[in-house]
């Protein structure tokens, strides 16, 4: 490939992606679909909004998660405190919101 093909292709594919999803988290303490469901992200010990170091984990642990037929995902199911692997990795927990 061309190189600013392949330079246009990670930015759209891999960096913006990456960006948004943790500005957001950053933002608003969840995605849109999230915020659609009255759901928050907050930090599974004190039940803040989470910082930067956790949003970036959380967004690489879903990649373990989903490897091997998001097991780590549906973990959620199986969960007393009904964390993925992902909120695992982060130490966050996704709540209800009365709003």
């Amino acid at each position: 490939e061309q190189p600013q093909v392949l330079w246009f292709d990670i930015a759209v594919n891999y960096i913006l992606p990456f960006a948004y999803t943790v500005a957001v988290w950053m933002l608003w303490s969840a995605s849109p679909g999230k915020i659609l469901l009255g759901l928050k992200i907050v930090d599974a010990d004190t039940g803040d909004n989470i910082d930067l170091k956790q949003s970036i984990i959380r967004y690489v642990g879903y990649f373990p998660a989903m490897m091997v037929l998001f097991i780590g995902i549906f973990w959620v199911a199986f969960d007393k405190r009904k964390q993925g692997w992902h909120d695992k990795m982060a130490n966050t927990v996704v709540i209800r919101t009365n709003e």
